[in-house]
């Protein structure tokens, strides 16, 4: 949550403790909605973005990224299983 500015963090949380797999869904919205800063420069550059997030985000636009993934419960699935095998010490 430092990484985002307060009011988006304080929304997110929210809406994780009303769903859990919410988060999932915010990390595929990050990327969607700064898809160029992702695609536009190297492997350093993107680290160093998402690292350091812009201060001011669009909250409308961010949140429209994150709700507008086609992504089915089934999917998510496959993802959550995908994170826990690549790094199991992380979701015990």
């Amino acid at each position: 949550s430092k990484s985002l500015p307060l009011d988006i963090a304080a929304r997110i949380w929210d809406l994780f403790f009303m769903d859990s797999d919410y988060l999932y869904y915010v990390g595929l919205g990050i990327i969607k909605y700064f898809i160029r800063q992702f695609t536009d420069g190297t492997f350093e550059d993107m680290f160093e973005f998402i690292t350091h997030l812009p201060k001011t985000i669009d909250d409308v636009g961010f949140f429209n990224a994150v709700l507008s993934l086609e992504v089915s419960k089934s999917k998510l699935k496959v993802i959550k299983s995908e994170a826990r095998r690549l790094a199991p010490d992380k979701f015990g």
